[in-house]
């Protein structure tokens, strides 16, 4: 009996020993879900779905939460730095479709005529530099053709780079092609102006997004 018993005194003191390591281990994954979790990314997330909806302000208040410094120059998208890349593009992007009327801080209020042209400046020189060093990025682009087309005289350029896309069938989104369309018929052609209409709508978008109002 009394090795019984010093059996169950030992089965006891493991048991006693073990709970605490369980617990501890427990507690080591929950920290480990819990720093799992990447604000910057989702932060970024959210500007990119904001934007999609049209609510750039709220997209730009997003993108700047975690890159105070989102005016740095961008470049190659190493791992470091394609998360950046996104908010600054989201940034830009939205910057562009408000015609640079957009408040990005100090020096870039975007209330005067001359702080929306310098936003506006801003904002395609980094489209330009993202899609120059993302050259097999389509959505890239047609973003740079988009800024571009916000510029005096920069239908023409933002035409021949959808144009391309369009020809080559590798325009990226529905937008595009409504893209094109506004250029073209600014520029007079209205009958290319229908075909690319006609190109957005065959992709199951409505007159919402295929249109060149």
């Amino acid at each position: 009996m009394r090795w019984k018993a010093a059996v169950a005194v030992t089965l006891l003191a493991a048991v006693g020993s073990s709970v605490p390591a369980d617990a501890d281990a427990c507690m080591r994954m929950k920290r480990r879900r819990v720093q799992a979790v990447d604000h910057k990314l989702q932060d970024v997330n959210r500007a990119e779905h904001l934007l999609a909806k049209g609510e750039g302000k709220r997209a730009v208040k997003a993108a700047k939460r975690r890159f105070k410094s989102f005016t740095a120059a961008t470049g190659s998208p190493d791992s470091g730095k394609a998360l950046f890349n996104r908010a600054q593009r989201t940034i830009a992007l939205a910057t562009v479709r408000a015609d640079g009327a957009m408040d990005l801080g100090r020096g870039m209020r975007g209330k005067t005529a001359q702080d929306k042209a310098l936003n506006l400046a801003w904002a395609t020189a980094v489209l330009e530099v993202q899609a120059a060093a993302e050259p097999d990025n389509l959505l890239l682009r047609t973003y740079y053709a988009e800024a571009l087309s916000h510029h005096v005289g920069g239908d023409a350029q933002a035409r021949d780079i959808l144009t391309q896309l369009a020809n080559d069938d590798l325009m990226p989104t529905a937008r595009g092609y409504a893209l094109l369309a506004r250029t073209q018929q600014r520029l007079g052609d209205a009958s290319g102006s229908d075909l690319s209409l006609q190109r957005c709508r065959d992709l199951g978008e409505g007159d919402d997004i295929c249109s060149v109002a």
